[in-house]
């Protein structure tokens, strides 16, 4: 990912670690989310963030947090399928 981290990629992680209800997340754009830079970013800075190895949110939390992001994650890879072939990053599951 460039150095410049989308404003939506850090509010989310921002939205995620102060357990803010996954019904009005805002989220980046699904073509955006999709891309591997993006998935990166998910994986990196907010399944695997060290910040919050030691406190994560409770099981139900992440669960409705994750249902929330891989269902708009799918519906942007759905959208660049007909144009490049992206493909979810299993890491992200």
């Amino acid at each position: 990912m460039t150095s410049l981290v989308p404003m939506a990629l850090i509010r989310l992680r921002r939205q995620h670690h102060s357990l803010h209800p996954p019904y009005l997340l805002h989220l980046p754009r699904p073509a955006d989310l999709a891309s591997p830079e993006s998935q990166g970013y998910l994986v990196d800075h907010i399944l695997h963030d060290l910040v919050i190895q030691d406190v994560q949110p409770e099981r139900g939390y992440r669960i409705a947090f994750w249902k929330r992001v891989v269902s708009e994650l799918e519906e942007g890879v759905r959208t660049l399928q007909a144009e490049d072939q992206e493909h979810i990053d299993v890491r992200s599951y």
